[in-house]
């Protein structure tokens, strides 16, 4: 029937991913298009002029991001503690390799900045309620509903905030109330942010909604995740590979201590954040990416408790403080020298298994006879039998 939307979908294509990171660098690419044909480039959308510009675009985001987490970071440390704590995440995880190496047109990196303005202005609201607060919160949180339905999760950081037991739930619900025109702002913002995909799914396939991950092959476990697997698995386990996130799960207890107004939100997030990202049936996903992907956004709210551990070891025995140093530049280190496997071949994309690891653990080079270790590779193919 022609007037079942479904029929439309032999007539149309349907872009699988929505569409958030190309209205975000569309102003660079549109500069880009102004200067091809004066620099004497075709103005066709891939020349040089487009690749460099589009991805100083990323690049200039991505730093939009990391100052608006070393602002968070401020909100509760000191410049030296906040600079320290911006350089591990930097350095200490899989930001660099998706950054410096991967591309920083990546969603993941656009959702870190976006995460990062977010809790900013969260943080901003509750201290002081703005109109321009919520403003700022309703564009940021379109902005990653619109780059990955997945991640609006991160809702749960403006709504539970400041909540840690029931006198601070009713003071939270006043605050809401007295402030209800924020709220529907907020709403309002988040909404139009949305409404190019909903048109473009409208005029693609008959319906405002459409849900366009329809491959057979790959969908979520929620009632099996890989959590186990996701955590430390060595295909690409998140553990195994960011190591230094442990210590930012041990400074959740700290956080627990210190600050109860921020640790239920940042805990309920992390915890539903890692079941579902563990729940997809690909866990492993993103050949191209060293570590979990995935979770990269998360660490503008992972440095949090960090920075409690770090802070409460400061005040412990110098032998101590010395064993957390070693323990950081050691794990600053395998991060930095496992991207540089990871970009060489070393560490495999994809069929890794914890026997191939160890035999390379440390190596510049590997042999044949190391390579058998690895998961038998497989090719996706068309015509490939299933």
């Amino acid at each position: 029937s022609t007037c079942n939307p479904l029929s439309q979908l032999a007539k149309y294509r349907v872009i699988k991913y929505t569409s958030g990171v190309a209205i975000l660098v569309s102003p660079f690419f549109f500069l880009a298009h102004l200067l091809a044909s004066p620099l004497g480039f075709p103005a066709d959308g891939f020349s040089k002029p487009y690749e460099f510009i589009v991805t100083l675009g990323g690049l200039f985001l991505a730093l939009m991001g990391l100052l608006f987490l070393y602002k968070i970071l401020r909100t509760y440390y000191n410049k030296s503690t906040s600079t320290i704590l911006l350089l591990l995440v930097i350095l200490g995880t899989n930001y660099y390799q998706l950054n410096i190496y991967e591309d920083p047109l990546l969603s993941h990196n656009f959702l870190f900045s976006l995460y990062a303005v977010l809790v900013y202005y969260t943080i901003k609201w509750h201290n002081s309620q703005k109109m321009s607060y919520a403003l700022f919160m309703g564009i940021s949180f379109g902005f990653i509903a619109l780059i990955r339905p997945s991640e609006t999760i991160v809702i749960l950081i403006p709504v539970l905030w400041t909540m840690h037991d029931k006198k601070s739930l009713y003071q939270k619900l006043h605050l809401l109330k007295m402030n209800y025109t924020h709220v529907l702002v907020f709403m309002i913002v988040s909404f139009v942010v949305l409404i190019p995909q909903i048109l473009y799914w409208k005029s693609a396939t008959g319906s405002f909604f459409y849900y366009s991950y329809t491959d057979a092959s790959v969908g979520f476990d929620f009632f099996s995740p890989h959590i186990i697997k996701f955590l430390f698995g060595f295909r690409k386990g998140w553990f195994i590979y960011t190591p230094i996130m442990i210590l930012a799960v041990i400074g959740f207890i700290l956080m627990y201590k210190n600050n109860r107004s921020i640790f239920y939100a940042i805990s309920i997030f992390t915890v539903l954040n890692i079941y579902i990202i563990a729940s997809w049936s690909l866990w492993y996903y993103a050949g191209g990416s060293y570590s979990s992907r995935s979770i990269v956004p998360s660490y503008v709210l992972l440095a949090l408790p960090l920075g409690y551990l770090y802070q409460w070891i400061l005040f412990r025995s110098k032998s101590i403080q010395i064993l957390f140093y070693l323990v950081l530049v050691l794990f600053l280190s395998l991060n930095l020298f496992q991207t540089w496997q990871f970009q060489n071949g070393i560490l495999n994309r994809e069929r890794m298994t914890r026997e191939y690891y160890f035999r390379i653990f440390g190596k510049t080079r590997v042999s044949d006879d190391d390579k058998k270790l690895l998961l038998v590779a497989r090719t996706a193919t068309a015509d490939e039998p299933q």
